[in-house]
């Protein structure tokens, strides 16, 4: 049987925070000379990290559930490559939480088929991923993880590197490479089965 490894999108595969902070340097541009970068994200809101107003918190959530927005996300170089290679040792489903806009899970189930041809029934909205089962999961959100881990003791937690998780506590896997996520699913996943199903 395949190992099933479970994959979040924004901050894995998705430069979801390049496109929230063009936003909110789009809006500051008129009022002070600031631009933001994604090393100025170093806790999990983005709002509270740049501690921007909440009117400009507000108006850049709003810019980003715009018809559009999800699709212009740019993937991170490294994803495309990626995916494709664990696609060739795993069978790979998407696990993500949808935004709060009309149109954002059809975009982003657009923008997976896109960007990795990743089809529709390959793909989870839900803001609890514990219900998902699966061998391994690649998150950038510590907490996401350490509940996963909890629900699948014998799956592989792998936190996905990146400034606004630096000063998490996490005792597991932490890597932005693909290769060392990837030999650790191969190494460390390949014994310990944490879902089941009956072979057709």
């Amino acid at each position: 049987m395949q190992l099933r490894v479970l994959l979040d999108v924004d901050g894995v595969l998705a430069d979801f925070v390049g496109s929230y902070l063009r936003h909110v340097n789009a809006i500051h541009a008129a009022r002070v000379p600031t631009c933001y970068q994604a090393s100025d994200v170093t806790q999990w809101d983005i709002d509270a990290a740049l501690s921007i107003s909440k009117d400009v918190a507000e108006r850049a959530s709003a810019n980003m559930g715009q018809p559009g927005e999800c699709l212009a996300i740019k993937p991170y170089a490294s994803a495309l490559g990626g995916v494709r290679m664990l696609r060739e040792i795993a069978d790979v489903r998407i696990v993500t939480s949808p935004f709060s806009s009309a149109t954002w899970t059809h975009e982003r189930e657009r923008w997976l088929a896109l960007q990795f041809g990743i089809a529709p029934t390959e793909v989870s909205h839900t803001r609890d991923k514990t219900i998902v089962a699966g061998d391994a999961l690649i998150d950038d959100k510590t907490s996401t993880l350490v509940a996963w881990q909890r629900a699948f003791p014998s799956g592989v937690a792998i936190l996905w590197d990146q400034p606004w998780n630096q000063r998490d506590a996490w005792s597991g896997v932490r890597t932005s490479s693909w290769d060392v996520a990837i030999d650790n699913i191969r190494f460390r996943g390949g014994g310990n089965r944490t879902w089941h199903h009956e072979e057709r």
